[in-house]
């Protein structure tokens, strides 16, 4: 009797163990939300000269709370979980629309396109959540306003979405860049493995 795995499963249940697996994966990474949160404060300008390293901004907020490490956490959730799903669920079918040819560099290629075009399409989507992120973690003291809250003021103070969505251009170009070689490198190393990346 052996377990059942990811390659046992078909239709509905095997795009359900990917997008769990998905889920699980996106959201754990939200342990990390403390150095996300140092990060911010380090690089926001209104803290320049307050904060000298990560472990000095550590050591700053432990007076705040526990809590105040974790400023932010909501949208790293609403971003991680949602879009890892969307990306590991979708990788597959928007591979499968550009046409394969046998070429071991067609292959890349295609990893590589579908990749990019998927993560910076999934990241433009969530960047006001990030933005709210930013605006939230850059925050240092008082209250804990919610993602919504904050999207509604960052829209109010920079004069409607377009303001939200400042930047954007930015950010898409890295994920364009950086989801295309996670991607073909995920499927290369599942090659070189031995294991069934795409399944």
């Amino acid at each position: 009797h052996r377990g059942c795995s990811l390659e046992d499963l078909a239709g509905p249940w095997k795009v359900g163990a990917q997008a769990s697996a998905a889920l699980l994966a996106g959201s754990t990474e939200a342990i990390l939300t403390p150095l996300e949160r140092a990060q911010t404060l380090l690089q926001h300008r209104h803290f320049n000269g307050h904060f000298a390293h990560t472990w000095d901004v550590m050591k700053k907020l432990r007076p705040l709370g526990v809590r105040e490490y974790y400023r932010g956490l909501v949208p790293i959730l609403l971003r991680n979980g949602p879009s890892s799903v969307l990306f590991f669920t979708l990788r597959g079918p928007v591979r499968d629309v550009i046409p394969a040819k046998p070429s071991r560099f067609w292959d890349v290629l295609r990893d590589f396109v579908s990749g990019a075009v998927l993560g910076a399409t999934i990241s433009t989507v969530f960047f006001p959540i990030n933005v709210a992120k930013s605006v939230m973690q850059a925050q240092l003291g008082g209250k804990f306003p919610g993602v919504v809250e904050t999207i509604r003021r960052v829209k109010q103070e920079r004069g409607g979405w377009r303001g939200v969505f400042r930047g954007v251009h930015i950010n898409y170009t890295r994920s364009l860049v950086s989801w295309g070689i996670i991607n073909s490198t995920y499927e290369i190393l599942g090659d070189l493995l031995g294991v069934d990346a795409a399944a």
